[in-house]
């Protein structure tokens, strides 16, 4: 366990640190990360000591959500060590003033490449499984089912990076299957119904992959 009690007047910094460490919702959250027991208890006391260290904490606005990003952060680090150069000097980042409960812009891109990473792995690992739980919607749903598993990794690297958007989607299946999503004959309403019904059969997809509570708890 480290010291969280230096004689600097932090008590009440150091209380609050580690009743978020204790927080069942964080330490699942880093057993998520790492698959592994006794790695996430490495996980904790490694973002422990490191956010305790951080010289001006009260520049944190959430330090819940500043300690789950170190843990995200310390599971990466620790479960592919040899993917982390980018962040080979988390000490000198976390030494970095914290905004607005954010960790440093270079960690927090490093860690979101990361987990992308890690997460389309097990989409393709997955792949044929999932393939089979998505509904066969259209009149060939053999393509059906084969454009939402083709579509999962781009939809998925678009939430990592919070770039997703219900309108690129819509475009994107319109330009893949204009036959089932444009289909003659069939009035607004009802092409409505077929993009929304996509959109839910992918995300329940990507919810297979990535847990709720492995972004944050």
């Amino acid at each position: 366990m480290p010291n969280l009690n230096p004689p600097d007047g932090r008590a009440d910094f150091h209380q609050e640190l580690l009743a978020i460490a204790a927080d069942p919702k964080v330490r699942r959250l880093a057993r998520r990360r790492t698959r592994d027991p006794e790695l996430a208890e490495d996980v904790i006391q490694e973002a422990l000591y490191k956010v305790s260290r951080i010289p001006d904490p009260e520049h944190i606005v959430d330090l819940r959500a500043y300690f789950c990003r170190v843990v995200s952060h310390e599971a990466v680090r620790l479960y592919r060590p040899s993917e982390t150069t980018l962040l080979d000097d988390p000490e000198s980042a976390l030494g970095a003033r914290p905004v607005h409960g954010q960790a440093p812009p270079v960690e927090e891109a490093a860690v979101a490449h990361l987990m992308a990473q890690i997460w389309l792995a097990r989409l393709e690992e997955r792949k044929e499984q999932l393939r089979a739980a998505v509904p066969g919607r259209s009149a060939d749903p053999d393509r059906y089912r084969d454009l939402i598993v083709a579509i999962a990794p781009s939809r998925l690297k678009s939430v990592v990076w919070d770039e997703a958007s219900d309108k690129d989607l819509n475009s994107d299946l319109l330009d893949a299957y204009p036959e089932y999503f444009a289909q003659p004959g069939h009035g607004r309403n009802s092409c409505d119904r077929r993009f929304s019904r996509a959109r839910a059969d992918l995300r329940a997809l990507l919810q297979e992959v990535v847990a709720r509570d492995e972004i944050l708890p």
